[in-house]
């Protein structure tokens, strides 16, 4: 018997988001792209992992790298409530790629409450798991990733970023 390869593949709508202009105190800002996959029949299942650098030492979350210094922290394996008066930090949710089928995202990054986002954890040591599927997916399914930031009474004006990296993957 000569088996077909098990493949998977993974694309994301694009690899820029600006979440826009975030004022002290102010209310949380969000931005959104997409994440996509398909797998052959042959394939057990798909994975998508997700961490974040900040600071390159502390946590994760938008940093502000030129002086003086600041980071919307993302606190990582928690969420990330946004709402609250006073609070800040930096976190993303996704939706569900299938409506209520075979595929899961993780309780932290499900978008369950408004203001409410998963919190990412630094380096690749960090990943953390957002979303997978055990089964094969043969037609490409999609997941919106919306961010979201709030920076909090004492943050510093300047410019922020964040490398966000995923990582996606079959199950064989």
């Amino acid at each position: 018997t000569v088996a077909s390869i098990p493949s998977v593949n993974c694309s994301i709508s694009t690899n820029s988001i600006d979440l826009g202009s975030l004022y002290p105190g102010g209310s949380f800002s969000t931005g959104n792209h997409t994440i996509a996959t398909s797998t052959s029949a042959t394939t057990s299942g798909y994975y998508w992992a997700v961490y974040g650098e900040g600071d390159d030492s502390t946590d994760a979350g938008l940093y502000k790298s030129s002086a003086t210094t600041y980071l919307l922290a993302s606190t990582g394996s928690t969420t990330i409530d946004l709402t609250t008066p006073g609070g800040e930090g930096f976190g993303l949710v996704a939706s569900d790629p299938d409506g209520a089928g075979t595929a899961s995202i993780t309780t932290d990054f499900s978008n369950g409450t408004p203001g409410v986002f998963g919190a990412l954890d630094r380096g690749p040591a960090g990943a953390q798991l957002l979303l997978y599927q055990n089964g094969p997916e043969t037609v490409s399914e999609s997941s919106t990733i919306t961010y979201g930031a709030k920076a909090g009474t004492s943050a510093v004006a300047g410019s922020y970023q964040e490398t966000v990296t995923f990582s996606c993957g079959g199950y064989y």
